[in-house]
């Protein structure tokens, strides 16, 4: 997931790449709190520094279980499950309190 912002408040589309077991690479302006997993690699917007880390990243293409279990550690961790989202909508739906 390539994630070139100039400007970012949180990154929510980076958080979700995460979740999905995406490598992630950022601009720097996006704030490191949108690195849930320690994942994240935050690079300048020079196009050099982007083609260097995907060439990297295509160069180790086993990683892929450890990003999919890093997945599953942010879904457990921090609640991130459309599943419980879905029951907590209902709730504030019907008036009810979370």
């Amino acid at each position: 997931f390539l994630f070139p912002s100039v400007f970012e408040g949180l990154g929510m589309a980076l958080i979700e790449a995460q979740a999905s077991g995406l490598p992630c690479f950022s601009s720097k302006a996006v704030p490191e709190e949108s690195n849930v997993t320690g994942q994240v690699k935050y690079l300048s917007l020079d196009i050099n520094e982007w083609v260097e880390a995907l060439c990297e990243l295509c160069s180790d293409l086993n990683k892929r279980d450890e990003r999919s279990d890093l997945a599953k550690q942010i879904i457990s961790d921090n609640g991130y499950d459309i599943r419980n989202e879905a029951k907590n909508l209902e709730l504030i739906y019907r008036g009810r309190n979370i």
